[in-house]
């Protein structure tokens, strides 16, 4: 699995979470909260501000509501 060939059971173990829980959050089936993302990061070697800023900018076009003349409350 990805960056460094760290594999799923040691990415677990860094966040502190078992592997099936690691595993769920990895297919999307499992919603996980910031300290969680912080934790992936570190064990990745990534920085947590620069993965939140580009999956900010990817999902930002693809939430884009449709103009409709009517103004967001």
């Amino acid at each position: 699995m990805g960056r460094d060939n760290i594999t799923k059971t040691a990415l677990a173990a860094a966040v502190g979470i078992s592997r099936p829980q690691m595993q769920k959050i990895l297919a999307g089936e499992k919603q996980i909260d910031i300290e969680q993302i912080d934790a992936i990061c570190w064990a990745l070697g990534l920085k947590t501000r620069a993965v939140i800023a580009e999956a900010d900018a990817a999902s930002s076009s693809r939430n884009a509501e449709p103009d409709r003349g009517i103004a967001p409350l």
